[in-house]
């Protein structure tokens, strides 16, 4: 028991010292901001004043003095006439006007203060310090911490502890850097201090946090995760208008992802993507119905801003349907229409970025060939819809067309990926979705239908959205200025924070779209044509295996390879034509060794299900490649 009450004393005392402590800074910093506010906010009166006070090293003060404060500090503070503004005051100018080390001790003090025990935050985080808050991220941003500064901090702590690299690393995760610490503190403020009346003070704080993601200001996993944090925060409707919140900060995102895990290489790219969907997740918990359209805009803004290179490319798909996988049916839907308007655009790279994602959401989708009854809705409405034998086109489908007639584009790369998709496609149809005979048959039938997938359009009114914000009708294109296809928006400009939209005249008619196909789709047709439908992408597949780009005719011999197996091993089998035999004859002798290679090994495939049509031309063209000059044809042919 004495022991006990010895160290209750001993605790007292502490807290006592800490209280007393605090207060004398805090006081000094009141003078302070009296003085700053007599002399005026002029560039040379605050230097001057700072000096003075500076000189005595008035920050040193432990951060965990302030923290075991506790709500007592105000009543003390006001007892010592310590004013909450004018310290506020004193904290904005140390950070603005004060050497780098100076101003990191008055942020760590700020957010000491804004974590005690009922805090007055808007006496203390007026806009004035915030604004100044921000403008020293923005520094930070600027100047970049780099690896060789943050390995000498690291190094000295390790050396301080006697410690090996591991554990200074744990430290360091116990200990977080004066970024993250400020960064959290302020999303901890912000979800108490509301902002629906400083929109600009929001712009402001989610640019800056995006910069610091984007631009490699805060390189720190926790300093990330905390300015993710801090646009969270900023979601909330205390700000403003969820809607509008979100809108503007799912838009800078999407303008800084080129600058996202610029030259990290896979395992950055994988961490932003990770980051990116984490974010989208949390925002979506948090409003669903204002950040739904928000994450959708952001799909669409990671394949357009992709640059144009395959491993970009495959990041983009890669992040586009982690998005997608957390949103609903309808918001798939609508992206694969809108991946059907991105395969028709002038740009090669957005219609070679059409063929990258159709496999995927092909793969993605949990009924690909179930038509939504918005689609039949859209269908119906269609005019002159019931003029003719059409009905709404599936998103499976639509992916297939999607491949199918790119098969046929004006640029050499697009029309090779898309053959090679679609042969890897056939490929696995067996498999499709489970290996399900019922699916394997919807996917034929889409596919020998594929080539009629007709885009049809119809007008519809949409009312007035605030600017910035997306359009979310499953079939209207999503898409702001310069995206494909994109219908303007109306009320487009700054976005309205915290405003109810004014209302202005009846918006004007706008284009909306959907996918229709042949009524044979449904059965109407008669009996399933299975592998038999194909004719029309075999004959595709022999045209391009005559193609002037090697790439081109590579992949056509893949098609043609998948199409000739899967005919060959259909209930109904259908043997390989002459057609078909004297264009893998003509490959075989292709003067590309990836060409030859490529139909060696659609030949061998070949004759297990077609023997005698495939056998004489092994014997005349096939065996005769066990001599060809390049080595791994020839062990192709002997293997």
């Amino acid at each position: 028991s004495r022991r006990n009450a010895v160290k209750g004393k001993t605790r007292a005392f502490e807290t006592s010292s800490a209280m007393e402590g605090v207060v004398r800074v805090l006081s000094r910093l009141s003078h302070l901001g009296q003085e700053l506010q007599a002399t005026g906010l002029s560039e040379d009166g605050v230097t001057t004043a700072l000096s003075s006070y500076m000189s005595d090293n008035l920050l040193e003060t432990p951060p965990y003095w302030v923290a075991s404060a506790g709500e007592a500090l105000w009543a003390r503070l006001q007892e010592a006439g310590a004013g909450l503004p004018h310290i506020s005051r004193a904290l904005a100018a140390i950070i603005t006007h004060s050497s780098h080390d100076h101003a990191v001790g008055a942020v760590e003090l700020c957010f000491g203060l804004l974590a005690v025990d009922k805090c007055p935050t808007r006496g203390i985080f007026d806009r004035v310090l915030c604004s100044s808050y921000l403008g020293w991220l923005r520094g930070v941003q600027s100047s970049g911490p780099t690896a060789k500064k943050r390995a000498g901090r690291k190094g000295k702590k390790a050396a301080a502890l006697d410690t090996d690299e591991d554990e200074a690393m744990d430290v360091d995760q116990e200990h977080p850097s004066p970024l993250a610490s400020s960064l959290a503190g302020f999303a901890g403020s912000l979800r108490t201090l509301g902002l629906a009346d400083q929109p600009d003070v929001v712009q402001d704080a989610a640019s800056t946090c995006v910069d610091l993601i984007c631009k490699g200001g805060a390189s720190d996993p926790q300093e990330v995760s905390a300015a993710y944090g801090v646009l969270l925060s900023l979601l909330q409707p205390i700000h403003g208008n969820p809607r509008d919140l979100c809108a503007m900060v799912f838009r800078h995102l999407a303008s800084g992802l080129a600058a996202m895990g610029g030259g990290g290489g896979k395992v950055a790219r994988a961490e932003v993507c990770h980051q990116l969907i984490a974010f989208a997740s949390s925002a979506l918990g948090q409003s669903p119905s204002a950040a739904t359209e928000s994450v959708a805009a952001l799909a669409r803004a990671v394949v357009l801003r992709a640059a144009d290179r395959a491993d970009a490319r495959t990041a983009a798909v890669e992040l586009a349907m982690g998005l997608l996988g957390l949103l609903g049916p309808a918001e798939g839907e609508a992206f694969v229409v809108f991946t059907a308007r991105l395969s028709r655009t002038p740009k090669v790279s957005q219609r070679m970025m059409a063929v990258d994602l159709a496999p995927a959401l092909l793969a993605a989708a949990g009924e690909p060939f179930q038509t939504s009854a918005a689609a039949l809705a859209a269908a119906a409405a269609t005019p002159g819809a019931g003029a003719g034998p059409l009905v709404a086109a599936p998103p499976g489908a639509i992916c297939l067309a999607i491949l199918a007639q790119r098969c046929g584009d004006r640029a050499a790369p697009v029309r090779a990926r898309a053959l090679g998709t679609l042969a890897a496609a056939l490929s696995a149809a067996s498999s499709f979705n489970g290996g399900s005979s019922r699916e394997e048959s919807l996917f034929l039938r889409a596919l020998s239908l594929a080539h009629e997938v007709r885009l049809q359009r119809q007008d519809e009114v949409v009312g007035r959205t605030p600017g910035g914000a997306l359009p979310s009708p499953c079939f209207v294109s999503p898409a702001g200025a310069g995206e494909p296809g994109g219908t303007p928006l109306t009320g487009a400009g700054a976005p309205t924070m915290g405003r109810t939209p004014r209302p202005g005249p009846t918006p004007a008619p706008r284009a909306s779209c959907h996918f229709t196909m042949p009524a044979s789709w449904a059965g109407a047709g008669g009996a399933d044509p299975g592998a038999a439908g194909l004719g029309w992408l075999l004959r595709t597949a022999r045209r391009r295996a005559g193609d002037e780009r090697g790439a081109v005719r590579r992949g056509a011999v893949a098609l043609l390879e998948a199409l000739l197996v899967l005919r060959a091993s259909a209930a109904r089998p259908l043997a390989p034509g002459p057609a078909d035999l004297a264009a893998l004859d003509a490959a075989l002798g292709d003067a590309l060794v990836s060409v030859r290679r490529a139909a060696l090994g659609a030949l061998c495939a070949l004759l297990p299900v077609a023997p005698e049509a495939a056998a004489p031309l092994w014997a005349r063209a096939g065996l005769p490649l066990a001599a060809d000059p390049e080595a791994s044809v020839a062990d192709a042919a002997l293997g």
